[in-house]
């Protein structure tokens, strides 16, 4: 036992390296699992936001009688409409970002009064295939 203690002898490069490898290989499971419950949150956070803006849209159209052409007029009154605000449909007089950073795109059809609210995703492009990377809407 004594000796065992006593030994001076330090760890060998092999020993060094393999530590590193398991703890590399460790913390990259760690590092997946963290990001995938990150990108579901953002996911769950989208949809929240679109139902904001869906809420501001239909106040909007309480106070104008119609929808808007463009999200901007949800924070500035458009010359069409008397009875706007009279604060801005959003608390801090700004459209909310997507949780990756990005515009939400809006579609208006005027000629059945409907409209579309799309995220596109953590790719921020058209399209998407992935989980996360696919386009979010007002019609999922």
């Amino acid at each position: 036992m004594k000796k065992f203690l006593s030994n001076k002898r330090g760890l060998s490069l092999i020993e060094i390296l393999v530590v590193v490898g398991i703890i590399a290989f460790i913390m990259t499971f760690v590092f997946r699992g963290v990001r995938e419950r990150s990108e579901k949150a953002k996911l769950g956070q989208v949809k929240i936001l679109i139902g904001s803006i869906e809420q501001s849209m239909e106040e909007f159209n309480l106070d104008c009688g119609f929808y808007p052409e463009v999200l901007e007029d949800l924070v500035s009154a458009p010359p069409d409409c008397e009875e706007w605000g009279p604060k801005p449909y959003f608390k801090n007089g700004k459209i909310p970002k997507d949780p990756w950073g990005s515009e939400f795109q809006y579609e208006y059809n005027e000629e059945i009064e409907s409209y579309v609210i799309t995220s596109f995703g953590s790719d921020r492009k058209p399209g998407g295939s992935g989980r996360f990377s696919k386009d979010i809407s007002s019609l999922d």
